[in-house]
This record gives C-alpha cells, sequence and structure tokens, in this order.
C-alpha cells in the first residue's frame, strides 16, 4: 500500500524513466487475422473483418481499446520473461457483463515454420501500479499467424473462450506474454493516442514477472506514444430485471406501494399510507394506466376506466397505513409480462375524497 501510494505522489515520471530506453517497433502492416477458438485451441484464420461484413454479427461491443498507433514492444525482449499488463475501467451499465469474445493484438517478425504463442490474461479489479487484481481468465494461443516477409507485421485476433467470461464494472485489466520461440521480436500492438484509448486507461503499464507473478515496476513511454495495448471485449451487458413495481405520476397526501416479486405464485404486499389520522382509504385497481385531471372533481386518475374497488379501510392509528398481502395466481391465470395499475384516494379532515396517490404499476415476472 505505502509502495502505490509513493508511487502516485511521485508520478508518472519518476517510474517510467526505464521505459525511455525501451523499443518502440514501427510495423509495416497491421490486419485482421481470425478467430482462434478456446475450446479447440484452434485459429481460424479469416481475411474479412466481421466488423465490416454485412452478413455477419461480431456481437455488442462493450468495451473497445484497439485504435492502432501502427506500433508495438517487446520491452527490449522481457516479454517473454515478463507479461505486460495494461488496465482500464469498463461501463457495462452497472450490472455486470457476459463477455463472449476478446480482440488481441500483437506484432512479430517470426517466420514460418515458427508459430506464434501468446498467453493473454483478463483481469478484474486490476487499477496498476503493482495493483493486478484476480486473474478471470489465463489463455494460452498456439499456432497464431507468424510474418510472411520477415519484417514486423501485425495482426488482429478475435479469441472465443470455453466458457463466457462474468466480468463485473469497474476496473480491469489484461496483459501479453510472448511463449513464442525466437519470440523476443513478437508483442503487443500498441495503441493511441490517447485522446483515443478506453475510459481509465493511461499511459503506463506494469510487469510482473512469468515465472513467479512478482511486480516488477510500472513503466511508460515519451508522449505521443502511449503504454496502452490492444482489448475489445463483446458480449452482453448484464440489464437488471425490471422491477415488479414502479410508481409513476405525484401524490397529495397518500402513498402507495408494492413489494414482492410479482412472479405466479409468489407473496407480494400493497400498502396504503396517509397522513389524515381515522379517515378511510381506497384502491382502485385497473389495467389502463391514465393521467386525468379532473378540475370538477380536483382529483388526478392514474388507472382510468377502473374494474375493480378495494376498501374502504381504516388506517391502522399507529402507523396510519393499510397492509394488503396477496397471493399471485399461478400461470394457467397470469401472463408474465402483462401490467396490473393501483391508485389510492383518502378522505380530508373535512370528509371529502380530495387526496391520491401516485399511480403504481406491477409487471407481472416470469416465474
Amino acid at each position: 500500500m505505502f509502495r502505490n501510494i509513493l508511487f502516485a505522489a511521485l508520478g508518472l515520471g519518476a517510474i517510467g524513466t526505464s521505459a525511455i530506453a525501451q523499443d518502440i517497433i514501427p510495423v509495416e502492416s497491421i490486419r485482421y487475422a481470425g478467430r482462434y477458438d478456446l475450446a479447440t485451441n484452434t485459429f481460424h484464420a479469416s481475411s474479412i473483418d466481421p466488423d465490416t461484413a454485412s452478413y455477419e454479427s461480431s456481437g455488442t461491443v462493450l468495451f473497445n481499446n484497439t485504435t492502432l498507433s501502427g506500433s508495438f514492444t517487446t520491452g527490449s525482449g522481457a516479454i517473454v520473461t515478463h507479461h505486460f499488463m495494461d488496465w482500464g475501467t469498463a461501463n457495462f451499465g452497472g450490472g455486470g457483463a457476459t463477455i463472449e469474445s476478446f480482440r488481441i493484438g500483437y506484432a512479430t517478425n517470426v517466420v514460418a515454420p515458427n508459430p506464434v504463442t501468446l498467453r493473454i490474461r483478463i483481469y478484474q479489479g486490476a487499477t496498476g501500479f503493482g495493483v493486478q487484481g484476480t486473474v478471470l481468465g489465463d489463455y494460452v494461443l498456439t499456432g497464431l499467424p507468424n510474418s510472411a516477409s520477415g519484417g514486423f507485421e501485425g495482426f488482429t485476433v478475435d479469441v472465443t473462450p470455453v466458457t463466457p467470461i462474468a466480468m463485473a464494472d469497474g476496473a480491469i485489466g489484461w496483459s501479453y506474454n510472448s511463449d513464442t520461440a525466437g519470440g523476443s521480436s513478437t508483442g503487443p500492438l500498441l495503441v493511441g493516442p490517447i485522446a483515443s484509448v478506453e475510459a481509465g486507461v493511461v499511459n503506463a503499464y506494469d510487469r510482473y514477472l512469468e515465472t513467479t507473478n512478482a511486480y516488477i515496476g510500472t513503466f511508460q513511454f515519451t508522449a505521443p506514444t502511449v503504454g496502452s495495448f490492444v482489448m475489445r471485449l463483446v458480449g452482453r451487458a448484464n440489464v437488471a430485471p425490471p422491477s415488479a413495481w414502479e410508481q409513476y405520476g405525484v401524490k397529495k397526501v397518500v402513498s402507495l406501494t408494492g413489494t414482492g416479486p410479482g412472479s405466479p405464485l409468489s407473496a407480494n404486499e400493497i400498502k396504503i399510507k396517509s397522513t389524515v389520522p381515522g379517515k378511510p382509504v381506497i384502491m382502485m385497481v385497473g389495467i389502463v394506466q391514465s393521467d386525468i385531471y379532473s378540475a370538477n372533481l380536483d382529483l388526478r386518475f392514474y388507472n382510468l376506466p377502473w374494474l375493480v374497488q378495494l376498501g374502504t379501510f381504516i388506517p391502522n392509528p399507529a402507523d396510519a397505513t393499510v397492509s394488503i398481502p396477496f397471493v399471485m395466481p399461478d400461470l394457467s391465470l397470469v401472463t408474465p409480462g402483462d401490467e396490473i395499475f393501483f391508485q389510492a384516494f383518502g378522505q380530508n379532515l373535512a370528509g371529502q375524497w380530495k387526496n391520491w396517490s401516485k399511480g403504481l404499476k406491477l409487471t407481472i415476472q416470469s416465474p
């Protein structure tokens, strides 16, 4: 902890001085190379990037750190004995995500018959400067494309894990290590400029010793080159299921709330609360949402036409509430997705029905 505080206090310039001596190698060409299937450990070559193919779906891109700068690094060959970790901040909407594939980028001058082998790790909670977080996936990719010319050629590859990766919003990380024979000249493609990188990505990356995972240090490049590597996450955000209960409109004195899962055969409860002691309340039920103000009656209606009236109820004098428990009917009588609308009315001190609640919508949930 003290080390990380010290790093933050000193700034990146002090910790990245060794990065000035690192190699930033221009790449002759970069192309989409295909897809790697981890279930079979097979690389499937393709010259067609699914992003550009109108007939092929590439899924939902949830994190996209892929603006290529045209260069790569090996850390002067340290990529063989260290893994280089980059990090950023994922925003999936608050519910996490299921990652179905991820994109990597690398360059190499290794020629046939030697294939390229990379080890890629995905992390949760990585914030850099020695904070690696938790490894969500550790993947060895063998048989990746090599250089046809003997020059430094770059490739991007989509990787499909055996099982999707469950990832939370927030800090994430990814790392590269070369397991290629003669792989000191194989390394991750660099991303930049800094204005084009994903949220939370900075001009810095960590190195960890491959054999022991010991933290080596944090490194950076001299601007405009950015110490950031390719990573793109594709999948689906985990959208939280909608609440069974939703209020709408405005109230006058009376409150109306619902609790419970709202699914067939589940226990639920509706509660009416009035601030007028001893005065009765009623609840109206309908299947249409409305917002109608009657100037003559000085009342606002949120579920006309009414189908059912419940009450008259006299609230509990201790807390001015009325509780109405009920069990949702089973699937033979209700259909998930159907909506029911409620509104409560109460008398004022003069005994007039002039107070009302917000509307309350119940959406029947799946079992």
